[in-house]
């Protein structure tokens, strides 16, 4: 999933963290890598070239369920909105920029072929004795 998404975050100066445990899963691959290809490129889309972009990947299992947190500095989710990012065509983008079913879908399939859930909350966090805004996508796939 880096590899692909890898230049997209070159070009936009994204240093990305990762915190990846190793363990196994039995899930659909292709269906797992279009979910957190899409919450990664809708983080790239947040990040203003000019800044200092950090994007924070954690992987892990606990007790029975995995577990990928991906983290950005972009801001953040207007919380008049943040309810709404997984409806259909809900979008804050501009026009012909996009259709607003992305984050739909990624819903739709950890539901119902992943046996996950997705949820999405601003958090403020310290990085490197920086203080940082962003948001946080947080993925649950029981195994």
């Amino acid at each position: 999933i880096l590899t692909i998404t890898y230049s997209r975050f070159n070009e936009k100066n994204v240093e990305l963290y990762q915190d990846v445990d190793s363990f196994d899963i039995h899930a659909c691959e292709n269906s797992l890598m279009q979910v957190i290809i899409n919450i990664l490129n809708n983080a790239s889309d947040a990040f203003k070239t000019e800044n200092k972009n950090l994007l924070f990947v954690h992987v892990y299992k606990e007790n029975e369920n995995m577990y990928i947190k991906i983290k950005d500095n972009a801001g953040g989710i207007d919380e008049k909105i943040i309810s709404k990012i997984f409806e259909p065509y809900f979008t804050t983008k501009k026009e012909n920029e996009g259709i607003g079913i992305g984050l739909y879908i990624v819903d739709e399939m950890l539901r119902s072929g992943l046996n996950g859930i997705i949820s999405a909350a601003n958090v403020e966090y310290e990085h490197e004795k920086n203080v940082y805004k962003g948001a946080e996508f947080t993925i649950k796939i029981n195994l």
